[in-house]
């Protein structure tokens, strides 16, 4: 009976696994993956599944109409794990191992390899940022296995190599990067240090103040900024206003913007609901 008992209690504990990495695997499968930025006054709209993938933009109009932009044209292909990182006053588009240019003709074209210690986590989305603020460009490495579910941080060097990974802590524990998409390192509270905002894996906006120095950041435990479930989330001063607002795409497929409608040293940034630029 004790022997029947353990094994029907280990069937139940694999039921229950089985059943919450059914759950994470529908939830992720929702959303395709997809990257909405801006640059130079046009729109980037990257999507790597679905019916159509492709890289396409959306050229501004120079006719007065309805509508800021022309229909999206498809200019290259999609890179998988896309991100847009924004680093040093500029953009940085990157995939894992790679830092790409945007070409207006050709699309994404190779810039350089990224070389890192070890081997990092696959599959897994990275992203640049000074996160200690030395002056050197790190690389953040987002882990996508259920197995192991942690963010490293490779600090850069002055000749241009990386040290070894340490992993990235939030609310005095490790990082959970369970499903996150869009992660972002960029000031959002106006105390000149990088904060964390993302996407969790339902789509909602999670926001985590560094809580310390530029030099020396500290992760809060994250907030919910923004509950509505959008496919994906881009920092970008669309208003030229000195405050990141937040490029958009909705779960039914429309892309807008957030503008950040206050900023202060102490509170999580506001966002409005999205201005749509294009169906």
């Amino acid at each position: 009976m004790r022997m029947f008992a353990r094994v029907m209690s280990m069937r139940r504990s694999i039921h229950r696994w089985a059943v919450g990495l059914v759950a994470f695997t529908v939830n992720m499968q929702g959303f395709a993956e997809q990257v909405v930025f801006s640059h130079q006054g046009a729109l980037y709209h990257s999507i790597t599944d679905g019916k159509q993938p492709g890289l396409f933009v959306y050229e501004k109009s120079k006719q007065k109409g309805a509508s800021d932009f022309l229909p999206p044209k498809r200019i290259g292909d999609a890179v998988q794990g896309l991100t847009v990182a924004l680093s040093d006053g500029k953009i940085h588009l990157v995939s894992p191992g790679c830092e790409h240019t945007l070409d207006p003709e050709k699309g994404l074209v190779l810039k350089r390899k990224i070389q890192l210690p070890g081997s990092p986590p696959s599959p897994s989305l990275w992203t640049l940022a000074d996160y200690n603020g030395d002056g050197h460009t790190d690389v953040i490495v987002f882990s996508q296995t259920a197995a192991d579910a942690k963010a490293r941080i490779f600090y850069g060097r002055a000749d241009g190599s990386h040290a070894d990974a340490f992993v990235l802590r939030a609310d005095g524990k490790d990082f959970d990067s369970s499903g996150i998409r869009s992660p972002h390192f960029v000031n959002l509270d106006d105390d000149d240090d990088l904060d964390l905002i993302c996407l969790d894996a339902g789509g909602r906006i999670i926001y985590y103040e560094n809580s310390n120095t530029n030099s020396e950041p500290l992760y809060a435990a994250g907030r919910i900024l923004v509950a509505d479930a959008l496919r994906s989330m881009t920092p970008f001063d669309w208003d030229r206003d000195s405050l990141p607002d937040l490029m958009v795409e909705t779960k039914e497929g429309k892309i807008g913007w957030m503008k950040q409608s206050a900023r202060a040293k102490e509170g999580p940034p506001v966002f409005t609901q999205p201005d749509f630029l294009v169906p």
